[in-house]
């Protein structure tokens, strides 16, 4: 078991360091000519300008974290000890209570299999919780207008891509929309100064002066259907998982995993809602 929870705490570092080089290279500056507008900002919280998407997120996060969490401690809980050197699957210790005896090519698969359990479940608890800790540190962003699009660190958005802009001068927000097929919020961007947003709102009406709306502070009906969708599939496979935490099984853990990744799955729509 020493052996499996050194994998996992290895793989959970690998996790925070995975995490941490995605949103690093989504926040260095890209190299481009021809700049017109510049200017570095610490971008705005998501809660600043969508809380109710802000919140479906945090609790989609919160079900990822707590299913990494149950996985690891399934796991350990096969063996007497964290600490301890034995480690051997339920299934492994039914085989030689019925066989009475077990080879080693069976303890190397169920040491094998409690390492993989345990490693999914540390690696993606240590990148879920990397990301509230990277965007506070990997700041500030640098942004760019050019002719050709907008650019917020290495991610750009081509003014093909633009459908529809909206400023909200309270809050010194930009809102940059595509139609694929409704409304989609490309990127927001918080400039530091009034001047800045002033730029900004100037160069953005010299290249698509039609597609200017107001800010949107409601929710659109078919959004929160979508929301409300993935939050009760994301809480039903939560609660599935705790009617089989008493359970240690590899099939629980096989379960855990799949979990998992629908929970991730189901993440993508509420990305996309």
């Amino acid at each position: 078991m020493l052996w499996i929870n050194l994998i996992a705490a290895l793989s959970f570092v690998a996790g925070l360091a995975s995490g941490w080089q995605a949103i690093r290279r989504r926040r260095l500056a890209a190299r481009v000519e021809g700049v017109v507008l510049k200017w570095e900002e610490n971008p705005a919280p998501a809660f600043f300008y969508d809380r109710v998407g802000c919140l479906a997120i945090t609790a989609h996060a919160c079900a990822v974290i707590a299913l990494s969490i149950l996985l690891v401690w399934s796991v350990n809980r096969t063996a007497s000890s964290p600490f301890s050197l034995e480690f051997r699957t339920p299934t492994d210790r039914w085989l030689e209570s019925y066989l009475g005896t077990v080879d080693a090519q069976s303890r190397w698969l169920s040491f094998i299999i409690g390492a993989l359990a345990a490693g999914i479940g540390a690696f993606t608890l240590g990148a879920e919780l990397s990301f509230p800790l990277v965007r506070r540190a990997a700041r500030p962003v640098v942004v760019q207008w050019t002719e050709e699009g907008i650019f917020h660190g290495s991610v750009g958005v081509r003014w093909e891509q633009v459908a529809r802009w909206s400023l909200d001068h309270k809050r010194r927000l930009i809102g940059l929309y595509a139609d694929r097929p409704r409304p989609t919020l490309l990127i927001v961007l918080h400039p530091p100064t009034e001047a800045a947003l002033q730029g900004a709102s100037d160069f953005l009406r010299q290249k698509a002066p039609q597609a200017e709306t107001s800010w949107a502070s409601g929710i659109a009906p078919d959004r929160v259907q979508r929301l409300a969708l993935s939050l009760l599939g994301t809480a039903a496979l939560v609660i599935v998982a705790l009617l089989l935490s008493p359970i240690v099984s590899e099939w629980v853990w096989f379960v855990y995993g799949v979990e998992i990744l629908a929970i991730g799955w189901l993440g993508l729509l509420l990305a996309r809602a």
